[in-house]
C-alpha cells in the first residue's frame, strides 16, 4: 500500500477525506491512520449492522455508519480516496458490481483514487466469492486509470509456508505467479 501511495507522489495521507467501504472490523482504516490519514477525515461504511458497534470500539474517533455499497449516502465529490479491500469478490451480480463501482467514482473528488485489495481467482471451496482480474476491474472503472500489483501468496500454501519459515513466505510471496490477489491504486482521469 505504502509502496503505490509512493509511486503516485502521495508521501502522506493527511488533509485527504478517505472512505473505506465494507470496513469489516476497522483494520484497514487503523492501516491508513499509519499513513498519517486524520481521524476526522476518515469514515467506514459496510452493510453489516453488527460490526458497526465492534468497529466504533476498536476504532475511537473514526466515523462507522451502515448500508448499501451501491447506494453511498455521501454527496458527489465527498472523498478524495475510497479503500475497497474484498468487497467486489463477495459481489457476485455483474450489474450490482457495476452500481458499487459508479457509486464510488461519484463519491470521489475530481482525481480522487481508489485502493482496492482483493483476490483473483475463484475459489472452488466457496461458492459465496467470485475472483475479480485485472480485465474486470479495468471494465468497472473505465475513466481510471490503475496501477496493478500481485500481491499475498496463495493462502494454502502460505498456511503451510509460515509454519515452517517466515523467511522462506516472504521469498515465495516475491514470486507473482504465486500470488492470489491484487492491490491497486485507480485515479480517475
Amino acid at each position: 500500500m505504502a509502496g503505490l501511495f509512493r509511486a503516485a507522489g502521495l508521501r502522506a495521507l493527511s488533509g485527504l477525506r478517505i472512505l473505506d467501504v465494507a470496513y469489516g472490523r476497522g483494520a484497514w482504516p487503523r492501516q491508513l491512520l499509519e499513513c498519517n490519514a486524520e481521524p476526522s477525515l476518515l469514515f467506514g461504511f459496510d452493510l453489516m449492522p453488527n460490526r458497526l458497534r465492534e468497529s466504533i470500539d476498536l476504532n475511537p474517533g473514526l466515523h462507522f455508519a451502515c448500508g448499501d455499497a451501491s447506494r453511498l449516502p455521501f454527496p458527489g465529490g465527498s472523498f478524495d480516496l475510497v479503500n475497497q479491500s474484498m468487497l467486489f469478490t463477495s459481489v457476485l451480480s455483474d450489474s450490482f458490481r457495476q452500481k458499487i463501482s459508479d457509486d464510488m467514482i461519484r463519491i470521489l473528488s475530481p482525481g480522487g483514487r481508489i485502493l482496492w485489495y482483493d483476490f483473483m481467482y475463484n475459489n472452488p471451496k466457496n461458492p459465496d466469492v467470485r475472483g475479480i482480474g485485472r480485465a474486470e476491474i479495468r471494465r468497472l472503472f473505465p475513466d481510471c486509470s490503475i496501477t496493478f500489483r500481485r500481491i499475498t501468496l496463495a493462502p494454502p500454501l502460505g498456511r503451510i509456508v509460515g509454519r515452517i519459515s517466515p523467511a522462506l513466505y516472504n521469498s515465495l510471496a516475491l514470486v507473482r505467479p504465486l500470488c492470489t490477489h491484487c492491490m491497486c491504486l485507480l485515479q480517475i482521469r
